[in-house]
């Protein structure tokens, strides 16, 4: 009796949903270049409205006293980050023994390059409004499109290389549970940084609106004592914290090797307590608001659902896991 398995594969293959969705990041990062990451105001950027481009903070950053945290990222790094998750995310395509190290390296320029374009910005502010009023300024698209960019990049940089000889179900199983965990942080992340939770024009002396900055207030002027523990953590650094989480196991997961198995448990635990927190707290807040008609379901804006939707799409799909091939023992060379 001879036997004769299927002929080995190539040691090295190259899977195009890893490199592809990178190159979508960087593109995300390019169109933010041309569009306003801060403006609202009055003020002498991009010819009106105070919208304040990417060239317009890299020449504000030249200035004297701005922190060197923005000076560095807006007069080059952003740029060498860009290139450099590209590069990598292009190689960690490649399926060999060395690509391992470049998908975690990718995943780690990414969440890098989203931390540090928030981080630039905001120590920039102060600069920035010593030259123009910016009354009612804020945060803008371009700044969301960076940091989605990067890490929509970084996320293609760790899904690495596709196909029957990366050791994972190919391309289309491994990138829909991938981008459920994108799709659901990404949710939470608008939810916290921008959306609207609540409609308040009803009340007197209160915003058009309640976002997740008007509930922390109102979660900070009680104190982190008894019952108002809850919001004043969620508020104050939970939130974040949760979402942080979620997303880096989530993206663990993503890799069919025990090590990481038990941590589809540990994000499916993040996400469920990110949306079960998130309603106890925005509970406790409104108790203690106590405005007549405004409860916790009640004149809701896509604030609140984005962020209880987010949280439980992002540990749902972190917990799926991918599936490993799994290759039959005969083939097209097998005989008896």
């Amino acid at each position: 009796m001879t036997t004769a398995g299927p002929s080995a594969p190539s040691t090295r293959t190259i899977g195009l949903a890893g490199p592809g969705t990178t190159l979508a990041g960087a593109a995300l990062v390019l169109l933010s270049y041309q569009a306003p990451w801060y403006g609202g105001g009055a003020g002498p950027y991009s010819g009106s409205a105070s919208a304040a481009k990417i060239g317009d903070l890299r020449r504000v950053a030249t200035n004297f006293g701005v922190p060197e945290v923005s000076r560095v990222y807006f007069g080059w790094l952003a740029w060498a980050l860009l290139l450099a998750l590209a590069l990598v995310g292009l190689a960690a395509g490649v399926a060999s023994a060395a690509t391992r190290a470049l998908r975690v390296l990718g995943l780690v320029l990414g969440l890098v390059g989203a931390v540090l374009t928030y981080v630039a910005l905001s120590k920039i502010l102060p600069s920035l409004h010593d030259l123009s009023p910016y009354h009612g300024a804020s945060r803008q698209i371009g700044l969301y499109l960076a940091i989605g960019g990067y890490l929509v990049a970084g996320v293609g940089a760790a899904i690495g290389p596709s196909g029957p000889h990366a050791g994972l179900v190919a391309g289309r199983a491994g990138l829909l549970r991938a981008t459920g965990v994108l799709l659901g942080a990404a949710m939470v992340w608008l939810a916290l940084g921008r959306l609207s939770w609540y409609d308040t024009r009803f009340l007197t002396d209160e915003p058009d609106s309640y976002r997740f900055a008007e509930l922390q207030t109102h979660a900070d002027s009680h104190g982190p004592n008894g019952q108002a523990a809850i919001p004043h953590a969620y508020f104050g650094w939970l939130a974040w914290s949760l979402l942080l989480a979620v997303f880096v196991l989530g993206l663990a997961t993503a890799v069919a090797r025990p090590p990481v198995r038990a941590l589809r448990g540990v994000a499916l635990v993040a996400g469920l307590a990110g949306t079960v927190l998130t309603y106890f707290a925005v509970v406790q807040v409104l108790d203690d608001v106590n405005y007549d008609g405004l409860t916790v379901f009640s004149h809701t804006r896509p604030g609140l659902w984005l962020a209880l939707g987010g949280f439980l799409l992002a540990g749902v799909a972190a917990a799926i896991g991918p599936v490993p091939i799994r290759r039959s023992v005969t083939g097209p060379g097998y005989s008896s």
